[in-house]
């Protein structure tokens, strides 16, 4: 059976005003159907694959399958919770099992380059309900963000704790919700948003991601938003992500990781000690400025660039390459 999903871009956003530098009549990607991406339920048996951005580690962005007729939508969902303006977003992908790995962005924080942000995770949804089957970061949904100082999010049942970070998109009306806070938890179903004023009713929407080992993307700084690209790895059965810091991040067994919110593992190609001994040196120095690709042996391939000293001495952009294994090398 043939299934055919497509993205569509939201329209920007009111934060599109607060950067300076935007210049529309250079930089303004045009509104566009993002992907319109085909797969089997038997993509596995077929050799069918599309695990990689543009489908391969080629990036030839060509289907070993017909395309449906373009004649409906299946299901939808949002790549983007706060659009700002110029982006590339990640090219959604398929494991085995048919789970479509969809990048997601949360909000528009500065230069997108908080470390304490959770501004971009991954979501697996079932590719013919459209049901998210599971996230790499603890999510949640808005069902109020009161026009206060500080502002009172209703989310409820949350499970979160004062002193979390939290970063909120798509809040409708009063927009100054959507940023990236230390939260204040008042009850199980609200909690404040430290140092914020709100400046609107309420209208609707949005949604809440919170890392617990702050594992999220970090980007460099940027004229557009580059794109936040994952892949799926069939030697390991992993599904690999930018993660901050030079980092990349991965989860096992994406068709069937055990939990909504799986286990979030880490690799570093200059060392996970070394990460994990100064990981603010590294969040703050060198970022991954390209998608991830996986070749046909497991290893992990991606694009990095450095913007100031570091514990592991890297002084110079790159290309980095991780092994299924943890074993890195860069050039």
């Amino acid at each position: 059976m043939l299934l055919q999903l497509r993205w569509f871009r939201n329209s920007r956003s009111r934060r599109a005003a607060r950067r300076s530098g935007y210049n529309t009549a250079i930089e303004r990607l045009e509104d566009r159907a993002l992907l319109s991406a085909t797969v089997v339920t038997a993509a596995s048996a077929s050799g069918a694959s599309w695990n990689n951005f543009a489908g391969n580690p080629q990036h030839t962005d060509v289907s070993q399958v017909a395309a449906q007729p373009l004649n409906q939508v299946l299901w939808s969902t949002s790549l983007d919770l706060e659009p700002w303006g110029p982006v590339h977003y990640g090219d959604p992908i398929f494991t085995p099992g048919n789970t479509a790995i969809v990048p997601v962005k949360v909000t528009y924080n500065g230069d997108i380059q908080d470390a304490g942000a959770n501004n971009f995770f991954i979501e697996g949804i079932n590719d013919v309900t459209g049901q998210v089957l599971w996230t790499s970061a603890v999510t949640g949904s808005v069902t109020d963000a009161s026009n206060t100082s500080p502002i009172v999010i209703t989310s409820p049942n949350n499970g979160l704790a004062t002193n979390d970070v939290v970063s909120i998109g798509g809040v409708l009306g009063n927009t100054n919700a959507n940023d990236t806070y230390t939260i204040t938890v008042l009850n199980p179903n609200q909690f404040e948003l430290n140092g914020s004023t709100g400046n609107g009713a309420y209208t609707g929407g949005g949604t809440w991601a919170f890392s617990p080992n702050n594992s999220s993307y970090i980007e460099p700084n940027f004229s557009w938003v580059p794109p936040y690209q994952p892949a799926y790895d069939p030697v390991t059965d992993r599904v690999y992500f930018p993660g901050p810091g030079g980092t990349i991040d991965y989860i096992n067994h994406p068709d069937n990781p055990g939990t909504t919110t799986p286990t979030v593992f880490q690799e570093a190609f200059f060392g996970n000690s070394n990460y994990t001994a100064n990981p603010s040196a590294y969040n703050s120095s060198i970022f991954i400025n390209t998608g991830l690709t996986v070749d046909s042996s497991g290893n992990v391939y991606f694009g990095f660039t450095e913007t100031g000293s570091n514990p592991s001495g890297i002084n110079d952009g790159g290309i980095a390459r991780i092994t299924p294994t943890g074993v890195g090398i860069y050039t």
